[in-house]
Protein backbone atom coordinates (compact mmCIF):
# COMPACT_ATOMS: atom_id res chain seq x y z
CA UNK A 1 0.00 0.00 0.00
CA UNK A 2 2.80 2.49 1.05
CA UNK A 3 4.17 1.89 -2.75
CA UNK A 4 1.32 2.24 -4.44
CA UNK A 5 0.66 5.98 -2.47
CA UNK A 6 4.70 6.49 -3.59
CA UNK A 7 3.58 5.85 -6.85
CA UNK A 8 0.79 7.82 -7.31
CA UNK A 9 2.34 10.84 -5.50
CA UNK A 10 5.51 10.52 -8.04
CA UNK A 11 2.97 10.60 -11.01
CA UNK A 12 1.05 13.36 -9.37
CA UNK A 13 4.47 15.60 -9.44
CA UNK A 14 5.46 14.29 -12.69
CA UNK A 15 2.14 15.48 -14.59
CA UNK A 16 2.53 18.84 -12.51
CA UNK A 17 5.66 19.11 -13.79
CA UNK A 18 4.97 18.73 -17.56
CA UNK A 19 1.72 20.89 -17.39
CA UNK A 20 4.25 24.06 -15.89
CA UNK A 21 6.47 22.79 -18.50
CA UNK A 22 4.26 23.03 -21.35
CA UNK A 23 2.53 26.30 -20.46
CA UNK A 24 6.27 27.85 -19.77
CA UNK A 25 7.30 26.87 -23.83
CA UNK A 26 4.02 27.43 -25.11
CA UNK A 27 3.23 30.33 -22.95
CA UNK A 28 -0.15 31.37 -21.48
CA UNK A 29 -0.64 34.67 -23.10
CA UNK A 30 -0.60 35.92 -26.52
CA UNK A 31 2.41 37.58 -27.76
CA UNK A 32 1.70 40.84 -29.06
CA UNK A 33 4.49 41.44 -31.78
CA UNK A 34 6.67 44.85 -32.60
CA UNK A 35 5.34 44.10 -36.01
CA UNK A 36 2.47 47.04 -36.39
CA UNK A 37 1.05 49.99 -37.16
CA UNK A 38 1.38 52.09 -33.67
CA UNK A 39 -0.17 55.47 -32.83
CA UNK A 40 -1.22 57.97 -29.90
CA UNK A 41 -3.68 60.34 -29.27
CA UNK A 42 -1.29 63.26 -30.18
CA UNK A 43 -0.60 62.43 -33.94
CA UNK A 44 2.74 59.91 -33.34
CA UNK A 45 3.08 56.90 -35.77
CA UNK A 46 5.48 54.27 -35.73
CA UNK A 47 4.98 51.53 -38.30
CA UNK A 48 7.31 48.49 -38.38
CA UNK A 49 7.46 45.55 -40.47
CA UNK A 50 9.16 41.83 -40.29
CA UNK A 51 11.50 43.27 -42.71
CA UNK A 52 13.01 45.56 -40.05
CA UNK A 53 11.93 48.38 -41.68
CA UNK A 54 10.08 51.48 -39.98
CA UNK A 55 7.82 55.05 -41.34
CA UNK A 56 8.17 57.19 -38.28
CA UNK A 57 5.98 60.68 -38.00
CA UNK A 58 6.67 61.74 -34.67
CA UNK A 59 6.40 65.26 -32.72
CA UNK A 60 9.51 67.05 -32.13
CA UNK A 61 8.74 69.50 -29.25
CA UNK A 62 12.33 71.74 -29.92
CA UNK A 63 10.56 72.12 -33.82
CA UNK A 64 7.16 72.15 -33.10
CA UNK A 65 6.93 70.39 -35.62
CA UNK A 66 6.14 66.43 -36.57
CA UNK A 67 9.00 65.21 -38.47
CA UNK A 68 9.07 62.30 -40.81
CA UNK A 69 11.63 59.15 -40.34
CA UNK A 70 12.34 55.99 -42.42
CA UNK A 71 14.66 53.38 -42.50
CA UNK A 72 15.23 50.22 -40.73
CA UNK A 73 15.48 49.10 -37.07
CA UNK A 74 17.08 46.29 -34.78
CA UNK A 75 16.25 44.92 -31.53
CA UNK A 76 17.80 43.14 -29.09
CA UNK A 77 16.43 41.58 -25.49
CA UNK A 78 14.31 45.24 -24.51
CA UNK A 79 16.76 47.99 -26.54
CA UNK A 80 15.43 49.11 -30.06
CA UNK A 81 17.59 51.21 -32.38
CA UNK A 82 16.08 53.10 -35.28
CA UNK A 83 18.61 54.41 -38.02
CA UNK A 84 17.13 56.65 -40.40
CA UNK A 85 18.36 57.12 -44.08
CA UNK A 86 20.83 59.37 -42.92
CA UNK A 87 22.54 56.49 -41.04
CA UNK A 88 21.91 58.75 -37.83
CA UNK A 89 20.61 55.97 -34.86
CA UNK A 90 18.61 56.74 -31.88
CA UNK A 91 18.13 54.30 -29.30
CA UNK A 92 14.98 53.46 -26.81
CA UNK A 93 14.27 51.01 -24.24
CA UNK A 94 11.06 49.33 -25.28
CA UNK A 95 7.88 46.96 -23.89
CA UNK A 96 4.84 45.94 -24.49
CA UNK A 97 2.15 45.38 -22.40
CA UNK A 98 -0.91 44.67 -23.83
CA UNK A 99 -1.33 46.64 -27.08
CA UNK A 100 0.80 49.44 -25.83
CA UNK A 101 4.38 49.92 -26.88
CA UNK A 102 6.55 52.03 -24.57
CA UNK A 103 9.35 53.43 -25.94
CA UNK A 104 11.69 55.44 -23.44
CA UNK A 105 14.53 57.32 -25.23
CA UNK A 106 17.44 58.90 -23.92
CA UNK A 107 18.89 61.84 -24.87
CA UNK A 108 22.54 63.02 -25.46
CA UNK A 109 22.06 64.95 -22.51
CA UNK A 110 20.89 62.12 -20.02
CA UNK A 111 17.08 63.71 -20.60
CA UNK A 112 14.41 60.90 -21.44
CA UNK A 113 11.45 60.92 -23.24
CA UNK A 114 9.06 59.04 -23.43
CA UNK A 115 5.88 57.70 -25.84
CA UNK A 116 3.08 55.33 -25.34
CA UNK A 117 1.86 54.25 -28.40
CA UNK A 118 -0.98 52.08 -29.25
CA UNK A 119 -1.31 48.87 -31.42
CA UNK A 120 -3.72 50.90 -34.31
CA UNK A 121 -3.04 47.82 -37.10
CA UNK A 122 -0.88 45.25 -38.83
CA UNK A 123 2.26 45.48 -40.19
CA UNK A 124 2.71 47.16 -43.40
CA UNK A 125 5.54 47.01 -46.27
CA UNK A 126 7.29 50.35 -45.96
CA UNK A 127 9.13 50.16 -48.53
CA UNK A 128 12.89 50.61 -49.18
CA UNK A 129 15.13 53.43 -49.24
Amino acid sequence: MVRNMKKHLLMVIFSTFILFFTAEIFGCAEKVSLYATWSDNNGNTIMMNAQKRYTANLYDATTNAFVESKGSFVYYLNTITFTDSNKESSYAEWDIQGNTLYLIFTEDDGDKSTLALYRTGEAVNVGEE
